[in-house]
C-alpha cells in the first residue's frame, strides 16, 4: 500500500503542474472583460486541477508519513519545468538544470 501511496501522491503533484502550466497559458492571453479573464476554460480546469489534486493527496495522506509527502512535494518542481519546457517552449537554463539535479539527489537521499 506505502508504494500505491507514493505513486497516488506523485500523480497529485503532476495534475498541480498542469494546473499550474494551464493558469500560465491563460495568463499569457488577452481576454476583453475582466470576467472572461478569470471564467476561462483554461482558469477553470486549472483550478479543478487543484481541488482534485488536494482531494488525492489527503487520500494519500492516510497511508504516507508526512516526512516522505512533503519530500515528494518537491516533485511539483520538476514536473512545472519539464512541461513548461515542452508545452510553453520555456528554455531551461543551467541554474534550473542544477536544481533539478539538487531536487533529484535529495529525493534519492532521502528515500534510501
Amino acid at each position: 500500500m506505502h508504494e500505491i501511496s507514493i505513486g497516488v501522491y506523485i500523480a497529485s503533484a503532476f495534475l498541480v503542474a498542469v494546473a499550474q502550466v494551464l493558469l500560465k497559458i491563460s495568463a499569457d492571453r488577452v481576454y476583453s472583460t475582466r470576467i472572461r479573464e478569470y471564467l476561462n476554460p483554461l482558469v477553470l480546469s486549472g483550478y479543478f486541477l487543484f481541488t482534485i489534486s488536494l482531494v488525492v493527496s489527503i487520500l494519500a495522506y492516510r497511508y504516507l508519513p508526512l516526512s516522505t509527502a512533503k519530500m515528494l512535494d518537491s516533485t511539483t518542481y520538476l514536473f512545472v519545468a519539464v512541461l513548461g519546457y515542452f508545452l510553453l517552449n520555456e528554455r531551461l537554463q543551467l541554474r534550473q538544470l542544477l536544481g533539478m539535479f539538487i531536487i533529484i539527489a535529495g529525493i534519492l537521499v532521502f528515500s534510501i
